[in-house]
Order: C-alpha cells, then sequence, then structure tokens
C-alpha cells in the first residue's frame, strides 16, 4: 500500500557561521545568524545587531539591541555607521545598495552619540582594568545597560556625583555599582578633587591599608584589619573590578587571627571567599581563602589543640575538596582523630562538618537534623553546606 506524504511548506531557514565582511576598506569578523522567509532576510550580528532586508526591494531596517561587550558595540557601532553612510552592506558576499531614508542623518548622529559614549566607557574600564570583551547582559528590563554606563561615565569621569545614593556624603565609603548582571565596587572620598575612585588603586589601597581597624563598641576590643573584608559577598563574586592579588596583600599587614574580634571578620571573609568560588568556579577565590587560612599556622594565638585549630583545619580541608575532588588519607585520618577529639553532644556542628568531608552521608545527616532550626537555616549560608547538599543528592 503506498501511503502518500503530507505536502508541507517551509516557513523559515535558518543557518549560522562567522562571516568576514568588508566595507569602507574596514574588515569585520561577525557570528551572523540568518534566517530567511517569503518576504524577508533577517541577519543577527551577534544580538547586537540586527538587519531585515525585505526582498525585492532596496529597504533595509537595523536594530540595534543587546550591550554584550564594550568590543562587541565599538565594533558594531562603526560598522553600521559605514552602512548608513555608504548605503550597502556586505550581503553574502555581495554589496547591496539600499535606498536613502528620511531619517539617515539623525541615525547617523545618534550612533555617533552612542559611539562616542563607549569611547568613555573604554576610558573607565581601562581605569578599572575590566577586560573590554568582558560579557555584561541585561538583568532588569526597567534599567537600561547603556543609561547606567551614561551615569558611570558621568560621576566617574567628570565628577557629577548629585545622582549618587550615597547615604553620607561627608564620609569616605566603598559602594557598589551595578551594570546589568555584573557590578564595581568603587570608592568615595569626599575630601579629593575625583570623589569617585577605583577601590583597587595603588593610592586608595596605600591609604585606607593604613587606616583600617575594626572595633567592637560594647567590649572595646579593637585590632587593625583589612579594608577589603567589607566587600560583601555579591561584590565578591560579581564585581568585575575585583583585584584579588591587592586583597591578598593587604592581609600581609596585619595579624588576620590577632583576637577574637579580628578572627570573627576573618573567617566571615574566607567563608564568603569560598562561597564567591561556588558561584563563579574561579579558583582564585580559594587561592585567596587557602592564603588567609596560613596565617594562623603563623600567628602567636595558634594552638594546635584548640577549636579554632580544627575550625582552620576542616576549612582547609573544604579548599582541597573543591580543588581535587578528594581528600588524601592523611586529611581523612586527622579528620577521624579530631572526631575523637571533640563530643558529640557539645561540638554537633563540628561533627557534622567533619562528617560531610568525610563523605558519610547517613551521620551528617544525623548530626544536621541534631542542630537547633536556627542553627541549620545559619548553616545554609556556610560554604560546608554546598557539599552537605551535593553529599546528600549523589545517587538520588
Amino acid at each position: 500500500m503506498l501511503v502518500p506524504l503530507l505536502l508541507g511548506r517551509i516557513q523559515k531557514i535558518g543557518s549560522q557561521i562567522q562571516e568576514t565582511l568588508t566595507i569602507s576598506g574596514d574588515t569585520y569578523q561577525f557570528n551572523v545568524k540568518t534566517t530567511e522567509d517569503e518576504k524577508c532576510t533577517t541577519r543577527n550580528f551577534e544580538d547586537t545587531l540586527i538587519l531585515t532586508h525585505q526582498r525585492g526591494t532596496k529597504k533595509l531596517t537595523f536594530n540595534l539591541t543587546n550591550f554584550k561587550s564594550l568590543t562587541l558595540q565599538l565594533k558594531t557601532l562603526k560598522f553600521m555607521k559605514s552602512i548608513l553612510l555608504n548605503l550597502e552592506v556586505p550581503w553574502k558576499g555581495e554589496k547591496n545598495e539600499f535606498e536613502n531614508g528620511s531619517d539617515i542623518k539623525e541615525y547617523i548622529k545618534n550612533i555617533d552619540v552612542r559611539y562616542k559614549l563607549m569611547l568613555e566607557v573604554q576610558k573607565v574600564f581601562l581605569d578599572l582594568n575590566i577586560p573590554e570583551d568582558t560579557l555584561i547582559e541585561q538583568r532588569d528590563q526597567n534599567k537600561d545597560i547603556f543609561d547606567q554606563l551614561k551615569y558611570l561615565v558621568d560621576f566617574y569621569l567628570h565628577n557629577n556625583i548629585e545622582r549618587l545614593n550615597i547615604p553620607n556624603k561627608h564620609a569616605s565609603t566603598f559602594f557598589n555599582y551595578k551594570i546589568g548582571n555584573r557590578m564595581i565596587v568603587l570608592f568615595y572620598c569626599p575630601s579629593k578633587n575625583k570623589k569617585i575612585v577605583n577601590l583597587f588603586a595603588k593610592e586608595v589601597c596605600e591609604e585606607i591599608n593604613s587606616t583600617t581597624v575594626i572595633k567592637n563598641n560594647i567590649t572595646n576590643e579593637s585590632a587593625p584589619h583589612s579594608p577589603y573584608v567589607l566587600i560583601d559577598l555579591e561584590s565578591l563574586a560579581y564585581a568585575l573590578n575585583i583585584n584579588l592579588d591587592i586583597v591578598k596583600e593587604s592581609f600581609n599587614l596585619f595579624d588576620p587571627f590577632l583576637n577574637e574580634l579580628a578572627s570573627g571578620e576573618t573567617n566571615r571573609f574566607y567563608l564568603n571567599c569560598i562561597r564567591a568560588f561556588d558561584i563563579t568556579n574561579k579558583v582564585d577565590y580559594l587561592n585567596v581563602a587557602e592564603f588567609i587560612l596560613n596565617k594562623y599556622h603563623e600567628s602567636p594565638t595558634y594552638k594546635p589543640k584548640s577549636l579554632e585549630a580544627a575550625i582552620v583545619i576542616i576549612n582547609e580541608m573544604q579548599i582541597r575538596e573543591r580543588k581535587t575532588n578528594k581528600l588524601s588519607e592523611s586529611d581523612l585520618a586527622l579528620l577521624i582523630d579530631l572526631k575523637f577529639q571533640f563530643d558529640i553532644n557539645e561540638y554537633t556542628s563540628l561533627h557534622f562538618s567533619m562528617n560531610v568531608l568525610l563523605k558519610n552521608k547517613e551521620e551528617a545527616i544525623y548530626f544536621y537534623k541534631k542542630l537547633e532550626k536556627n542553627v541549620q537555616e545559619s548553616f545554609r549560608e556556610y560554604p560546608i553546606y554546598f557539599l552537605y547538599d551535593q553529599l546528600i543528592r549523589e545517587d538520588d
């Protein structure tokens, strides 16, 4: 028996290739996604520019879309301006001419304005040590990346800070500035001519490293510390201008385990560094945490059999677990020895952490359930919980 095939029509045909295009003597390379239907051909240039040609006409419409990266913006704007000036576009190896629309001068003017903005953004990125090819994506549809960049240029290059939301404009402070799904960490200094500077600029580092002291207003306990412990987790993970070498260097200027106050701030910060690795998968964060933890063994407060020493060991091991996905036999033996050193009822959270690292799934679950509900909730913010979550999901 013969079964007839259903006859259909292909509505759209699409392809994506890297193209080398030449116009006005300049050569450009783009990843171009081409879609064709009965009426038109649409070409998407790396999600930054969309050109649509109505078949059988000399009409070309264009739409400058996403920011993506500074590199792409500079290339795309120059390419689009050449198309508008020459009224032709390289199209499948040919130069197709298009008609001059009434608004073409206005389009060129707008492109010039945006290109000038991108050149100023380039100066800011250079000063902040941000690579030009850094991918930045739209996060909030109500907050346009180009508006955010325009204001960044305004206050960073031109010192126009009136619209900045700084609670106390008479005091120096760190602050975050968001650009799409990323951010930068900046330093506001009201006494300087240039009010907003890179937090990691040499002169800023020298100033804040020499003056940062933390203090407990109740006990009056104080200690010198790194100013960079003020950087929160979100900034650590997402800020484009984070300089982890400078952060590490700042911990060479004092004893981060000098007293209980200093140790508390130190612990919070290196745990955030480990969490930043879990977010970004960048091993540099683990190297910073490891560098800080090594300082404990050099501190006069180091006590090999103390609770603090056990906590440091556990955190050193969870760093190694992330780096190698496997602890050594000597690491495992040390963890087992620690289990016998600390009472299971008095040090429940310690036993929970040790069993996570030993990959004793049932015991880890048991000790987690023994914790008070509020302690369970707080542990969700610790990097050891990330490993615990992985452990209990195994074989699910």
